[in-house]
């Protein structure tokens, strides 16, 4: 009998309708769950904001001590580099009068050249280096000082007495007015080891500490510290001394790099310390009882709320979503009709987190995820060729260097310093721009800048032979450009138009201009021009591949073009036999992002 009553039962809500089935699960199992996890809430919900906060606290504890760990260790590194270098070594080896000032004046600059490219990449604020007095250099007063300025302050006294070479020294060890935390190193004489010839010194200033200190405040109230055994050396917020000296004083008897709960003049406090290795230094966290768990009651009052309004609406939204079932089985059945006819850009947004919702995301995920293989098949494509055409484009020219060098050498045998400084600078300055910092795209006016350079070169190499007609619109100069693409197409005009000529001479004419959003490139040469076969060879894409006799073929440069910007762009050209080249380069207007 029983058993006839559920059946019966079930078969009722079978014949239900399935708005009716839908309004009483619905309501059902939303209240029920909604309760057991209000309970819940309220049980964990201390325990989860602690570990959250801590969580997020260790992790920016870390950060800050990898941030400093990193200043600090990059000052050791600079120093004991700098300990090596010749100059360095120089500058504090020799005697007043050993050097002429002009000599003096040279290594002041070359020294204060390798100090500001260190101080760039380590993070340094400051470098410095004490020599013996009687130097021009030696009262600079911005790199360099003399030793004797010094030999009075208590921080030179102790790198005396002290039978270490290298020193870390904090602000309340310097005079006033420094704010920095210094690394300090000793050369000594090699002759006799407790002779001083110089002092290397390394500034962070505490602003930066304080700032990498600062960036991520845990709470509101939280603090952060930097001490030594026995002083606060820097906080990022207000702390009273007496406290901070007694917090210090405590530091012994609390575990490192874990958190430890203790008691202060404003309540309990979680504290979690951690020593440098390099020079000693404790950083401290201080994160107030009250902030954790004043988070915890604003959360757990809001989830209230929340809860409340979602028992009251439970219903409307029951009686929304079986209104809107029958509907959304409609719109998918719509869309999987319209991709069985083979239409795949056919869209659907899901709605709901029924079933019919997870079949409409699944239908969703499945045609995004068709989307992503036809691009990805299409982005390989492309992969492929640009890595192809970057080892092309990395090849360099072994005869132009070869060549190059050569004048230099010839150079210095039958001319004198000006003429060997024209030439290496300018092939230095032509494979910096080649290189161009590794960038992809640069400034249209480094590649004229790079083709200059070229032709200057060229001309050195070939007395003057070259002649060139710039005519650039300023507009295009700050435009940028996929690298290394005049040049190629300037040296093919060189040597098989005006080279290829009896008289071995000619003229080139360079335009530059914008139109109508493009800018129009043309490179003119009166050399001995091509045959309608060549013509085709070189520019016209759907011909067959050949190897380039040059290395770097007009064909690579085209379909460099033509996969940055489209087939729309490219390289055209016009030439004949007896009547000179014209290569014209169409781009779209960019302009670098800022």
């Amino acid at each position: 009998m029983k058993h006839n009553r559920i059946k019966r039962l079930f078969l009722k809500l079978s014949d239900m309708s399935l708005r009716r089935k839908l309004l009483i699960t619905y309501f059902v199992l939303v209240i029920m769950p909604l309760s057991i996890f209000t309970v819940y809430a309220f049980l964990r919900i201390n325990r989860v904001i602690q570990e959250q906060t801590f969580t997020a606290a260790q992790k920016t504890f870390e950060e800050s001590c990898d941030g400093m760990e990193e200043l600090f260790q990059n000052s050791e590194n600079v120093l004991e580099s700098l300990v090596m270098d010749s100059l360095v070594y120089q500058m504090a080896s020799k005697a007043p009068g050993e050097e002429d000032a002009v000599s003096q004046m040279e290594n002041t600059y070359r020294l204060s050249e390798i100090f500001r490219k260190l101080k760039q990449m380590s993070g340094i604020d400051q470098l410095r280096i004490y020599v013996k007095s009687g130097f021009l250099y030696s009262e600079q007063n911005n790199d360099i000082f003399s030793m004797q300025h010094v030999e009075e302050t208590d921080w030179y006294r102790r790198m005396m007495a002290s039978d270490k070479k290298q020193l870390w020294f904090s602000p309340q060890d310097l005079p006033p007015g420094d704010g920095a935390f210094s690394f300090m190193r000793t050369i000594y004489n090699p002759d006799s080891l407790t002779e001083p010839m110089a002092i290397l010194r390394a500034d962070i200033m505490s602003g930066r500490l304080l700032d990498i200190m600062s960036a991520y405040p845990i709470t509101e109230n939280s603090l952060t510290l930097l001490a030594d055994d026995e002083h606060l050396l820097l906080a990022s917020g207000i702390l009273d001394k007496k406290e901070a000296d007694s917090l210090i004083l405590r530091l012994p008897e609390i575990k490192m790099d874990d958190w430890t709960l203790i008691g202060t003049a404003g309540g309990k406090s979680y504290i979690r310390p951690h020593t440098f290795r390099l020079n000693g230094l404790h950083l401290i966290t201080l994160i107030p009882c009250d902030d954790i768990y004043r988070v915890s009651r604003e959360l757990r009052t809001g989830m209230l709320c929340i809860v409340l309004v979602l028992a009251l609406t439970a219903y409307t939204a029951a009686y929304l979503i079986s209104k809107s079932f029958l509907r959304r089985l409609s719109m998918l059945s719509d869309t999987m009709a319209k991709v069985e006819k083979g239409d795949v850009t056919a869209e659907i947004t899901p709605q709901g987190a029924d079933e019919i919702g997870m079949l409409m995301g699944s239908f969703v995920r499945m045609m995004d995820h068709i989307s992503v293989l036809m691009e990805e098949k299409v982005r390989t494509g492309k992969q492929i060729k640009n890595l192809e055409l970057k080892a092309l484009q990395a090849q360099i020219n072994p005869h132009f260097l070869y060549n190059s060098l050569d004048l230099i050498n010839c150079t210095a045998i039958s001319s004198h310093v000006p003429q060997i400084s024209k030439m290496v600078n300018a092939l230095a300055r032509f494979y910096k721009l080649s290189l161009s910092r590794g960038r992809e795209r640069i400034p249209l006016s480094d590649e004229f800048l790079h083709a200059r350079l070229y032709i200057d070169i060229q001309n050195m190499r070939f007395e003057n032979r070259i002649a060139v007609i710039w005519n650039i619109d300023e507009q295009v100069l700050p435009c940028i450009i996929v690298k290394i693409i005049l040049q190629p197409i300037i040296e093919n005009a060189i040597i098989h138009g005006i080279f290829e000529k009896p008289e071995k001479t000619g003229t080139l004419n360079v335009r530059a201009v914008k139109i109508n959003g493009d800018i129009v490139i043309t490179v003119s040469d009166d050399g001995v021009g091509m045959d309608s076969k060549t013509l085709y060879r070189n520019f016209d894409l759907s011909a067959p591949a050949v190897p380039e006799a040059s290395g770097y073929g007009i064909r690579n440069i085209n379909e460099r073009l033509h996969i940055a910007y489209g087939g729309e762009y490219g390289l055209t050209c016009s030439s004949g036999r007896g009547k000179g080249t014209t290569v014209t380069i169409r781009i779209p207007v960019q302009y670098p992002d800022r």
